[in-house]
């Protein structure tokens, strides 16, 4: 297999048309769409890449992947993010390696996010690789959510990785009575979020 070089004119650029796998689980065949692939490591970076900035110095609360791929995007736009986090995270890492500051808390601010944006990039993406019909499944993006751990280890044991807010959903699409195929929309690689609490 020949490797070839694609050259972009922004990290941005990259963000988007990630690969989709089939997997066998339970006996059951569903989807994977592996948000993994994005720049940071997450859906985080399509949230971001649909992000309206509303002012010169935006402010996201309470750290995260949002925080590294809003830190990602205001970079390319040369506008300083500043975030905070109660603990030092991998995310906040990605996020000052791109030139955001760590500070004081303080409401999130000066940005607005578009998730039906998001959605619809998801789904029209998914109709050009897929060759059926299929039913969507996303993680809850933002606030509490359940997680499964065991199934992300069992996934794992399939060569995929994935966190375990979306493992969940996986466990939510083998119950689900259709004959449809089911796509899960997977938040983010695995090895990003090894406690869980992503």
């Amino acid at each position: 297999m020949t490797a070839t070089t694609t050259w972009v004119d922004s990290v941005l650029s990259l963000v988007g048309r990630t690969p989709c796998v089939r997997i066998t689980i339970e006996g059951r065949e569903i989807a994977l769409k592996l948000e993994g692939f994005n720049p940071t490591g997450t859906l985080y970076d399509r949230v971001a890449a649909h992000a309206k900035i509303t002012s010169p110095r935006p402010h996201v609360q309470d750290g995260g992947p949002l925080a590294a791929s809003l830190a990602m995007l205001t970079a390319t736009m040369h506008i300083p993010l500043s975030y905070n986090e109660t603990e030092p995270t991998l995310f906040g890492a990605i996020a000052s390696a791109f030139g955001a500051e760590s500070t004081e808390p303080a409401p999130s601010s000066g940005y607005r996010l578009d998730v039906d944006a998001v959605h619809a990039e998801l789904r029209t993406e998914l109709d050009h690789e897929l060759d059926e019909e299929f039913r969507l499944l996303v993680p809850e993006l933002f606030g509490p959510a359940t997680v499964d751990l065991e199934m992300r280890t069992q996934l794992g044991h399939q060569g995929v990785l994935v966190d375990a807010r979306s493992a969940a959903v996986v466990r939510q699409a083998l119950a689900l009575p259709t004959e449809e195929l089911v796509v899960v929309v997977c938040l983010a690689d695995g090895a990003l979020d090894q406690d869980g609490t992503l």
